[in-house]
């Protein structure tokens, strides 16, 4: 059968996300013998998987697709989904089993009703403080429409990042709460474990404010794969 995993737009939540989807689907079919009757295709309207991070992890994330035979189509402009296909621009068919789709990303109509928003309707902040406008209101996360300072696009909108953004913005209201001056910034840093499967993972991360920003992407291994099991269930076990 086929197997097409889609982006329908950027940006899109958790960068490496569709790609360790697929990846996992990969070893699925591989440990119960079958992966040769399985066609796996990724369909992205980035220019390069994970563009985001840099073009060294962008480019061994394209290998190990290809070292796992999982088919990549970047660049594509998604129009329609038919019951068993996806329609892209210049008359492009993609015939599929089964369709994955990663929908567009958008913030609430309550947000985009406002003057907080820019033009694709995500909040306006101060890339450091992560403040609004508006004095003492500010936004994180996904919502916040914080821009790479020499790429111009979108920053990852991934937990990690809302997770140290939330730092920033806790401690500068306790800061004035205390009636002391706010001092902490945002600095554009976070990391990551995709899982690969087989029990590996490959461990990155990014430093987007840097110019030019660094990044870092460490060969699949048995212990990354521990942290990020291990990572998820702290934060199970802490939340739940």
């Amino acid at each position: 059968g086929k197997i097409v995993l889609f982006i329908s737009s950027l940006p899109y939540k958790c960068p490496p996300g569709p790609y360790e989807i697929m990846l996992l689907i990969d070893q699925y079919f591989r440990q119960r013998g079958i992966r040769h009757k399985v066609k796996l295709t990724v369909v992205t309207p980035e220019k390069s998987p994970e563009s985001l991070a840099g073009p060294k992890i962008s480019q061994k994330l394209r290998k190990m697709l290809l070292d796992r035979d999982i088919e990549l189509i970047t660049e594509a402009k998604i129009l329609a989904v038919e019951k068993n296909a996806l329609i892209l621009d210049h008359d492009a068919k993609i015939p599929a089993d089964l369709l994955l789709g990663i929908a567009s990303h958008w913030t609430p109509q309550a947000i985009r009703n406002t003057d907080l928003v820019d033009k694709n309707g995500f909040i306006k902040v101060d890339p450091f403080t992560l403040e609004t406008k508006y004095k003492g209101v500010y936004a994180i996360g996904d919502a916040a429409a914080i821009k790479t300072p020499v790429m111009g696009a979108y920053a990852p909108k991934a937990g990690i990042f809302a997770h140290m953004q939330a730092k920033v913005v806790a401690r500068n209201i306790a800061s004035m709460a205390q009636g002391d001056k706010p001092e902490s910034y945002y600095d554009g840093k976070g990391f990551c474990i995709v899982n690969t499967g087989f029990g590996k993972g490959c461990y990155t991360s990014v430093h987007y404010y840097k110019k030019p920003p660094t990044f870092s992407f460490i060969r699949p291994t048995k212990v990354a794969y521990l942290v990020k099991t291990g990572f998820e269930k702290y934060w199970l076990n802490n939340w739940f």
